[in-house]
Parts: C-alpha cells; sequence; structure tokens
C-alpha cells in the first residue's frame, strides 16, 4: 500500500460504493466538501486508526465549529453550496458537478 497516496489509515474503512462495489477511500468522500468539512469528516474517519482518537474526534468538533461560525456570518443562504438535486433527483455534494447517479453535468436546484 503507497503511504503516500493511499494511507492505511484513511483506506482502513471497508466502505463500497453502492452502485459499482468499489472501495471508498476518505478522499473520495472529502473532496466533494469545502476545507472545513473535509477535514471533519477526515478526523472521525481516522479516529479509530491512529492510535489517538480522543484527539482526532476532537479536532473533527473543531472543524466543525469553524465551519458554524463561516456559515454564521457569512450572508445569504448556503445550502445550494453544500448539496444540489440533479433532474434525475439524487442529491449530490456541491463540490461535485457531475451527478454520481446519472453522470449528467450540475443542474443547480437547491434543496
Amino acid at each position: 500500500m503507497d503511504s503516500v497516496k493511499h494511507p492505511r489509515h484513511y483506506t482502513s474503512i471497508e466502505a463500497k460504493c453502492s452502485l459499482c462495489g468499489s472501495g471508498i477511500e476518505c478522499i473520495d468522500v472529502t473532496k466533494h466538501f469545502n476545507f472545513c468539512l473535509g477535514n471533519a469528516i477526515k478526523y472521525v474517519w481516522r479516529a479509530d486508526t491512529k492510535g489517538n482518537d480522543i484527539e482526532d474526534l476532537r479536532k473533527a468538533i473543531q472543524y466543525l465549529e469553524f465551519e458554524i461560525q463561516r456559515r454564521e456570518t457569512s450572508q445569504g443562504d448556503t445550502r445550494d453550496k453544500i448539496f444540489w438535486t440533479c433532474s434525475c433527483g439524487v442529491t449530490c455534494p456541491g463540490g461535485h458537478t457531475t451527478c454520481p447517479g446519472c453522470g449528467d453535468r450540475r443542474n443547480e436546484q437547491a434543496l
């Protein structure tokens, strides 16, 4: 296993794609979120694999607090930046421009 491209602590969860059955790595999920949400997911994902679970969970909470603060201080509704609904009905992460359900390009409809 490549410790740079595929570190064990990000590939140890045996999550599988419901569409194709291939393994899901942490980066497959986090790349579709902004920095703070992606980091929160990363720290939760690896919490039981690096030997300091409490510290990783505290880091996840800190990044969630950063994201809450950002949203509370920003103007306007940010829901359409987090998720969008494709014309096929699949709810997709905001950073994802192609629907994983049907492959169509982003059809913006805020939830």
